[in-house]
């Protein structure tokens, strides 16, 4: 049974301060779910960690941002 997931990421600005040059530092993670809920494949997944692990430490590390 697959646990209720908690959205922890807030959407990023997309507005860029154009008269700086600077523009948000976007990035996107593939992730896609099989019908039980577990992670049957997600983007950029290091061979040192499962997909769990790998989801689990993005939304960990990127949460602040």
């Amino acid at each position: 049974m697959a646990t209720s997931a908690t959205p922890r990421l807030q959407p990023v600005d997309d507005t860029a301060d154009t008269a700086q040059g600077t523009v948000a530092n976007d990035v996107l993670i593939h992730v896609r779910y099989q019908p039980d809920g577990e992670i049957f494949s997600i983007g950029e997944q290091p061979a040192t960690l499962s997909a769990r692990q790998w989801l689990t430490h993005l939304l960990d590390s990127a949460s602040p941002h």
